[in-house]
């Protein structure tokens, strides 16, 4: 099990280390979640809570690995949990960067902001692309299903047609030898109606 330092900060929050991660809990309470606003970038951490006027903001000395799916922010009773993964394994010092100015500090946020950002629009690229080419298969096996309602429909209805042509093809030829045994009869009569006169 990894050795884990617990370090008091400011009254904003205190923080605790293993050699893999941080956990930093901060002085919020009885507010909504949705209501609190959290950013981690690879060496920024950012909380806002207007509805109590409450910001933060944190520069770490080294990089936190902010796409791990173990970084969790949960609220508790009495504080605000931010746990992040560290990128490379190792004590910290300090949480807070000391040994860079303002000036200094504000480009370093504002370039890891950037990263961050710059990373969030390509994921969600990913996601509408994928999102994108899901609905394209989808579209496509709507189509080919159409299709095949469609031909399946017009071939029934060759079929059908096709048995009715030979239904009323068979009707026409009963009719037609009907037809010819009457007409047979009718000739028969005639004959025997001469030989009778002829007699």
């Amino acid at each position: 099990m990894s050795k884990v330092t617990i370090k008091k900060s400011d009254g904003k929050y205190n923080w605790s280390q293993s050699a893999d991660a941080l956990t930093i809990s901060l002085n919020i309470r009885n507010v909504s979640m949705k209501n609190i606003d959290v950013v981690y970038t690879d060496l920024v951490l950012k909380v806002n809570v207007a509805s109590i006027r409450f910001f933060c903001a944190i520069d770490f000395p080294h990089e936190i690995d902010f796409t791990n799916p173990a970084n969790k922010v949960q609220q508790l009773d009495d504080s605000l949990e931010v746990f992040l993964v560290k990128d490379v394994p190792q004590q910290w010092s300090e949480i807070q960067l000391s040994s860079l100015s303002n000036e200094e500090l504000t480009v370093r946020r504002n370039d890891s902001l950037k990263r961050y950002y710059e990373f969030q629009e390509q994921e969600y690229k990913k996601t509408a692309d994928l999102a994108y080419k899901h609905d394209s298969i989808a579209i496509n096996k709507q189509m080919k299903v159409e299709t095949y309602q469609r031909d399946y429909l017009e071939n029934k209805k060759k079929e059908i047609h096709t048995a009715e042509s030979r239904e009323l093809e068979k009707e026409l030829r009963t009719m037609e030898q009907k037809h010819e045994s009457l007409s047979n009869a009718r000739v028969e009569m005639e004959k025997l109606g001469k030989r009778r006169d002829g007699g």
